[in-house]
């Protein structure tokens, strides 16, 4: 992610910038985030608000203009679009949504930005219960497949291994499985928990993920081609990063050698 404006200001300045009658005032640094997020929230939904509403109002204006013109006609939106009126009309609305969106990505972008930045220095909330953070499911996958519900349950653990990065216990449980196919495929839905809240869930999406060394590690570890994850990931790595194909650490291994 990267900043384009909003993300320059401090936590109590952006806020005030999405919403100017919002104060930080006696916020902590651990509860900037959350209530950043949450006005985040409120501001794309204005955003996705306003977007739907441009439909209704070209809509609208389409139907004033036809009645305007054909008073006893029905609208008939396969007719209007005839009308040599219509383009110009077309086009006008089409900026205007053009221009909302435009806004709405600028925005996300830097408030993303600033709100990976806030994460950085939040804590993880903690409770007693534990709650679904997300799900993988075996068809996602299905291009591997008999091993789609393995590849599958590896980006699970590799979702909680992100949750056990930042303090949090974990458990990876099969929430559902399908009638096999037939040609026996019979694909798994996984879900995994953790002792945080939604709150929480909303933070970790924020937070860094492990290195990527060790999400390779684990992958191989796990015996899942991390490359289906993340294709960009070039050959040759595990070589350079002193790890072989059965999720072992060679340098590990390597420094554990007593001195001569």
């Amino acid at each position: 992610m990267r900043t384009v404006c909003a993300s320059r200001l401090g936590g109590a300045e952006w806020i005030k910038t999405v919403h100017p009658g919002a104060t930080m005032t006696d916020f902590t640094s651990e509860t900037e985030f959350f209530a950043a997020h949450a006005e985040f929230t409120r501001k794309m939904q204005e955003y996705n608000d306003s977007i739907y509403g441009l439909d209704t109002g070209f809509k609208g204006e389409l139907q004033r203009r036809y009645k305007e013109q054909y008073p006893r006609r029905k609208f008939d939106g396969a007719k209007v679009v005839l009308e040599g009126w219509y383009k110009g009309v077309l086009e006008e609305w089409q900026g205007k949504a053009d221009a909302l969106i435009k806004e709405r990505s600028e925005f996300k972008e830097s408030a993303e930005a600033h709100l990976g930045e806030l994460a950085k220095a939040a804590e993880m909330p903690t409770t007693d219960e534990m709650i679904q953070i997300s799900m993988t499911d075996g068809g996602w996958y299905h291009t591997q497949g008999y091993g789609a519900n393995s590849y599958a349950k590896g980006a699970a653990r590799s979702e909680a291994d992100k949750a056990e990065y930042h303090g949090l216990k974990t458990e990876v449980r099969t929430l559902e499985k399908e009638k096999a196919d037939r040609w026996g495929i019979s694909y798994e839905t996984y879900g995994v928990f953790a002792n945080t809240t939604e709150a929480g869930i909303a933070l970790l999406n924020y937070k860094e993920a492990p290195p990527l060394r060790e999400e390779v590690r684990m992958c191989w570890k796990r015996g899942v081609n991390p490359r289906v994850y993340m294709p960009f990931l070039p050959h040759g790595y595990e070589e350079k990063e002193g790890l072989d194909y059965y999720g072992n650490d060679l340098r590990a291994v390597e420094n554990s050698a007593p001195s001569p």
